[in-house]
């Protein structure tokens, strides 16, 4: 019972003193010098050095404290019907029987009525089960991450409310000065009149502990005003919200958390962890080395193990509905002039232009040509080859509003102006997204798409042009354009464009025959038609409708275009007599 008792008082491994009672401890282990070096006086104060005979062993030396004390109260109750044996036995080991009666003793009497009301709060703690859940989650801070030198009641308004807990958990748990029994509640549990009147008992008990009270599920709707009253009226309160509209109920302070509040070893544990990027699972160590400047980290995900998702994934259809398409690279005057050879460009596939390693390309072609199907393809083969890049596919088309609204014509952009009107206003990203495209855009760790060039205004064509110039020259970033023909050497003079620092442009090649027997058959293979009698008659009508264009048509439709095709398959796909 008195090893019981001295581990609850103390708890310090049943040693009689706290592990910063360094002045006590001193006292005692002189204590025990002298009860070792005086044997032969008292067999019990002799059987914690020398051998047992019932164990045939002796105790270690890091148990004579504990196994000391103890010999105190075996002696009081052995020898308590004999008064000279027991007087002699306190003159013999005085300073052992004053350290016990006088220091130890008086602790004990002094703490044993708080023994009732901890154990009410450890039983409270384990049905309320908050504490339970932060231990759970395996994430620690560090100590100098939070103060915690609140003497009345503080609501707490945190951009991390369960780092803020966790913060304070561990603060309460590991430093002396604060340690002691504390209630560690959600809210919604206090609205309940059994647990309400179980807690203001503890409060009101002689540990007063702290309460630490959840409020991340408080809202406005929700809120029970008998509840809100009955806890306005408690005292040693700690209330933890979050930043989102939280429902004020007392003096307020602000938590602002970051990245080195983590210890290492819950840095490591975080960067393993796997998020969705663009779709795509990866570690978040292996996507963004450093986080110390970010503002925005969605902790809360991170912490809790929700799904943390950064980008859109680019979405391209179905590969196998995609017709490969051949590519020519185009030369300027320049080079033709000086080319001794004089010889012609060899098409390519989408697969070459990918593994090119490119920093601009520039992807031109008839109207009707299928650039836009081309483009979101390479943007989605980009993804795959690339999967710590973020790939953004951007229709130009859709952005001139927002030009127009924003009255701003500027010719010229500074890096950091440049990646933050992408963000903010063209790829319409925010907070911690935000924070990592500017970090990914510093790094070169961006690749965009801007499709359509050709179609969008003079002076909106000025202002990406600037853009575009920023992007391909101060920074490693990789840069893809679609546009007509006509606009190629005037975009390429505007940019600055030489091959020799990885810049090249692509003519789209418009559908030869195979390219449009290879369409067809994906497109009926893809429409359930599945009788092999069927699906020839239906390939042989649109060759006849492709011969006849051919022969007959106008030099325009002699080319035929993606959605020419389209209309043709689906037609004949309606009426097979189409032709």
């Amino acid at each position: 019972l008195c090893h019981y008792a001295v581990d609850i008082v103390y708890k310090n491994l049943r040693k009689p003193y706290r592990s910063n009672e360094i002045e006590k401890q001193k006292e005692f282990d002189e204590i025990v010098e002298y009860c070792r070096d005086n044997k032969g006086k008292e067999h019990l104060i002799d059987s914690v050095f020398i051998k047992r005979d019932s164990e045939n062993s002796s105790y270690p030396k890091h148990k004579w404290t504990n196994e000391l004390i103890v010999r105190v109260p075996q002696l009081l109750a052995l020898y308590k019907n004999d008064v000279l044996k027991l007087s002699a036995t306190r003159l013999n080991f005085k300073r052992l029987f004053e350290f016990y009666e006088k220091k130890v003793f008086f602790d004990l009497e002094t703490e044993f009525p708080k023994i009732e009301a901890r154990f009410m709060i450890k039983d409270l703690n384990e049905i309320c089960g908050l504490e339970a859940e932060l231990e759970k989650l395996g994430i620690s801070t560090n100590p100098n991450s939070f103060k915690l030198d609140y003497n009345h009641n503080v609501q707490l308004i945190s951009n991390c409310a369960i780092l803020t807990l966790l913060s304070i958990h561990k603060k309460l748990k590991t430093e002396e000065e604060f340690q002691g029994e504390n209630i560690f509640v959600k809210f919604e549990t206090l609205c309940n009149n059994k647990f309400y009147t179980k807690i203001v008992e503890a409060s009101n008990s002689c540990i007063s502990p702290k309460i630490i009270i959840d409020c991340r599920n408080l809202s406005r709707k929700k809120i029970d005003e008998d509840c809100l009253r009955r806890v306005s009226a408690m005292k040693n309160l700690i209330l933890v919200s979050g930043n989102e509209k939280p429902q004020i109920l007392f003096q307020t302070e602000e938590v602002q958390h970051a990245w080195k509040d983590f210890d290492d070893e819950s840095q490591k544990l975080l960067k393993n962890k796997l998020i969705k990027f663009q779709g795509e699972e990866v570690a978040l160590g292996s996507f963004l080395k450093y986080f110390e400047g970010f503002q925005s980290i969605p902790f809360d995900d991170l912490i809790e193990g929700n799904d943390l998702i950064i980008g859109k994934p680019i979405n391209f259809d179905d590969n196998s509905k995609h017709v490969e398409r051949k590519f020519t690279k185009m030369r300027s005057l320049a080079e033709m002039i000086t080319d001794e050879r004089h010889e012609p460009e060899l098409p390519l596939s989408s697969s070459e232009i990918i593994s090119s390693d490119f920093s601009f390309l520039l992807l031109t072609g008839e109207p009707g040509m299928g650039k836009s199907t081309e483009f979101i393809f390479l943007a989605s083969q980009l993804k795959y080859k690339f999967p710590l890049k973020w790939v953004f596919f951007v229709n130009l088309k859709k952005y001139v509003d927002n030009f127009e609204k924003d009255g701003k014509v500027r010719k010229k952009f500074d890096k950091e102006e440049t990646s933050k009107y992408l963000g903010e206003k063209i790829l319409k990203i925010d907070k911690f997204e935000l924070e990592v495209f500017m970090k990914l855009f510093s790094e070169g760790r961006i690749v965009l798409l801007f499709d359509g060039f050709d179609e969008i205004s003079p002076s909106f064509k000025e202002f990406v042009t600037g853009l575009l110039y920023v992007i391909k020259n101060e920074t490693q970033n990789n840069i893809c354009v679609s546009t007509r023909p006509h606009l190629t050497d005037e975009l390429q003079n505007n940019l600055q464009i030489s091959t020799s620092d990885r810049c090249f442009s692509c003519y789209l090649e418009p559908f030869n025959d195979s390219d449009c027997l290879d369409f067809f058959k994906k497109f009926f293979e893809n429409n359930g038609v599945n009788d092999e009698r069927v699906f020839e008659n239906r390939l042989q009508t649109t060759k006849d409708v492709v011969e006849k264009l051919r022969k007959h048509g106008n030099p325009k439709g002699k080319v035929l275009t993606s959605i020419m095709l389209r209309m043709i398959a689906e037609a004949t796909l309606k009426n097979p007599n189409f032709s």
